[in-house]
Formats: C-alpha cells, structure tokens, sequence
C-alpha cells in the first residue's frame, strides 16, 4: 500500500511540473483510470451522503488492479555487486625527505656585469659619495626629538643608516625621488622585506635636500620585520641602469 502511494505522489508531481515544461509524461489509459479512482476515494471516503452503491474500487482493489497492470512487466537486472575484498596493491615507494638544503630558497645569480662596486653607481648624482654606514634591530627609530617611529609586538625595526658625503667644492642638492633605485631586505630563513614609508626627513627613498659641501648627511631605511627573523643582506638595485649592489652581514658585520 504504501509502494502506492508513494508511486501516485511521484506521478502527480511529475505532471505538475510538466506544465512549466515541453516535456509531458505519458502513461497509459489503465493507470490514468488507476489515479482516478484512488484521487476519487480520497475525495469520497468522508462524504456523508456518498451512495451505498458507489462504484468505486477500494483502496486495496486499486492495488491489486495496479499489480495485475503490470504482472507481464520484465523484471529489472540485479547487478551483481563488486567482490568487497581489496586488491593487494604494491606499497608505494618512499618519497625520500628533502633535506634543509634542497628547501631552502635560493636566488637565481647575478651576471658579474650587473654588479655595481659602489652604490654611487646606482644614485648617478654627480658630485656625491654614498656609503653603507650600519645595520641594526631596534623598537623605537628616532630621528629627533619630534620624529620617531616604534614596532608593534612581534616586530622590530631594521635600521638600515648610509652616510651620503658632498665632496664638492660647494653646496648640492641630493635628489632620490625618483632616482628608479629599489631595496629588498633578506633574512635568513628566506622572508623578504621591502622598505617602510615614513614622513621622516632623512628617509632615503624621498631625499631631496641640500647638503653642504664636505658635510656627511646620515640618511635611513627603515624595515618593519618579525621579531623572529634576523636580517643577512640588503640587495639595491636600479631600474636605470641595471645595476645592483649587495651588502651582507658577513662582510658587514651585522
């Protein structure tokens, strides 16, 4: 019985929905006159002035009519369900462990050409002398009184300071805003840096301030790192020209 009802629910929803499609289910006449009858008794099992006489089939007389409608139908293959029991496979070979050197990033070379002997070589300013002057990790940067910055928790400040000497006979503006120059900052356990922003004076990415001749202007890099990395070379590189300079701490002593 149940088997029934759940096949009129199908077959009713089945041609509900066909009237928002192209598509129409067909079924013959007998099961149609089958749905009538069991939609009929629905409708009359609770009517009070039903007759005595109704013609209407019961609802098990619908069921039996249902199953003599489709007595000759074929009976569905039965696939055989597949052997549960795995196929022995060949253990997979052991992927050997990389070793710290095999994971460990590595940059592609430099030709010797690109190479810079100096950093002068990547300002192009006439007349000046850029020098690396030291390194070092910090959590305040101060460059006077009114101006400083400090790391949040987990970080430190790199500060990166070059000394910029006017060996002129006469005052010179040094100007690199602009100059194309780039800076990266390599730690040791592969992270990258590149330099903060700052409104300081003598942040040397904005430079553009007159130097007195003979005077040895302190400008600075600031990179903002992990409290957990520990700097190994500072890379300057100029899109101008091509050229790159490396300070490492082992040469440097930082």
């Amino acid at each position: 019985m149940k088997k029934l009802i759940t096949l009129f629910i199908i077959i009713m929803s089945s041609v509900m929905l066909s009237a928002c499609s192209s598509d129409y289910i067909e079924i013959s006449e007998a099961e149609s006159d089958a749905i009538a009858q069991y939609c009929a008794h629905l409708l009359l099992k609770d009517d009070k002035n039903k007759v005595a006489n109704r013609k209407l089939l019961d609802i098990d007389e619908i069921e039996d009519y249902y199953e003599e409608l489709h007595k000759n139908d074929p009976t569905p293959e039965v696939t055989p369900e597949a052997d549960a029991t795995p196929t022995p496979t060949e253990a997979p070979e052991e992927t050997p462990t990389p070793t710290e050197a095999e994971t460990t990033p590595t940059e592609a070379p430099i030709e010797e050409d690109r190479m810079a002997e100096s950093l002068n070589e990547l300002y192009l300013q006439d007349g000046f002398e850029v020098e690396f002057k030291s390194l070092y990790l910090t959590k305040t940067y101060s460059e006077n009184d009114y101006s400083s910055i400090s790391a949040k928790d987990g970080e430190n400040i790199c500060a990166v300071e070059f000394v910029i000497k006017n060996k002129s006979s006469e005052t010179q503006k040094f100007v690199s805003a602009g100059s194309k120059v780039a800076y990266a900052l390599y730690c040791k356990n592969g992270d990258i840096y590149a330099p903060s922003l700052s409104m300081l004076g003598n942040d040397l990415q904005f430079l553009n301030d007159k130097i007195e001749k003979d005077e040895q202007y302190t400008a600075v890099l600031l990179f903002i790192i992990s409290d957990k990395d520990e700097p190994a070379k500072l890379r300057v590189e100029s899109s101008e020209n091509g050229k790159v300079f490396d300070i490492e701490g082992g040469s440097y002593g930082f």
